[in-house]
């Protein structure tokens, strides 16, 4: 795990929490909330400027130890969570097939 790795996750965490989830099935929408920064529950992903932080002090020698600590225990499953978060996006893309017919067994039209 290097800074190079931490910011990356800053932005994929950012790109996630600009996602809009109009249209999606509520538990998909209330699971991604709940992953992202200042959700609920014990999986929740870190806020992407604590991760710019972090990187900012292990570039310059200042990160406190606890910090890095916690990155280094969390790092997988972090990575593991923005992966499911992701697959939520997927799953409610309105070009998705098994979307569409998961929408027409229950007689939405799909859009086209």
């Amino acid at each position: 795990m290097s800074p190079l790795d931490l910011e990356r996750l800053a932005v994929r965490i950012e790109r996630l929490q600009r996602t809009r989830t109009h249209g999606w099935d509520g538990g998909d929408s209330m699971s991604l909330r709940n992953l992202l920064p200042g959700g609920r529950g014990r999986q929740v992903l870190p806020d992407p400027q604590w991760l710019r932080d972090v990187v900012l002090g292990m570039k310059t020698k200042l990160a406190e130890e606890e910090d890095l600590e916690t990155v280094r225990r969390e790092w997988r499953n972090w990575l593991a969570w923005a992966q499911r978060a992701e697959g939520y996006i997927q799953d409610n893309d309105p070009r998705n097939p098994r979307k569409m017919m998961r929408d027409m067994a229950r007689g939405k039209l799909p859009r086209f």
